[in-house]
Formats: structure tokens, C-alpha cells, sequence
């Protein structure tokens, strides 16, 4: 955790290894901000901001139950696209 001069606290979990991708799970940094967000009682003047990969892997958890205002940056690629329209098909049900 750093606390920027600013008075913005930033916290990281770490970037995803290569190891951490496909076969095996790469939900335990998922769930290590899952778990902080279950804990934070902003105010009213306070926001917490959460940057993840691409995929819709908020899904697989509670996770998306504590965004209140998801924005999705997309690439102009087909996979990206694909990947845009399903987390979309989720969200809005």
C-alpha cells in the first residue's frame, strides 16, 4: 500500500504471471481485491477504483456485486469485441 502525496492510497496486487493464466487459477488476486472491498465503508467524498485484466472474471465470483459503475476499455480487435459483448450480456442480463 502507498499513500501518494496527493492523499490517494494505492494498492496492488501484482501483475498476472504467465503461470498465473489459463490452466491454472488466477483468482487468488481476484479474490485478494474481493476481500478488500468486502471491508471498505467509503464516504460520501471517497471512491475506490479497481483496474483488472480483460475477461469477465469479475463473474466468477461475488466481485461484481460491489461496483457500483463498471467502464470497459475495449481494443478494436475481435477477440477484444468478444470479450466486450459477453462481460456486456452479463452486466446488463
Amino acid at each position: 500500500m502507498v499513500a501518494l502525496s496527493n492523499g490517494v492510497t494505492l494498492l496492488v496486487t501484482g501483475p498476472f504471471q504467465e503461470q498465473d493464466l489459463g490452466l491454472k487459477c488466477s483468482h487468488s488476486k481476484v479474490g485478494a481485491v474481493e476481500l478488500l472491498l468486502n471491508h471498505c465503508v467509503e464516504g460520501s467524498d471517497e471512491y475506490v477504483v479497481v483496474v483488472m485484466t480483460a475477461g469477465v472474471d469479475t463473474f466468477t465470483s461475488g466481485l461484481f456485486t460491489r461496483f457500483d459503475l463498471t467502464f470497459l476499455v475495449v481494443e478494436s480487435t475481435r477477440n477484444a469485441l468478444g470479450v466486450y459483448r459477453q462481460h456486456a450480456e452479463y452486466a446488463c442480463g
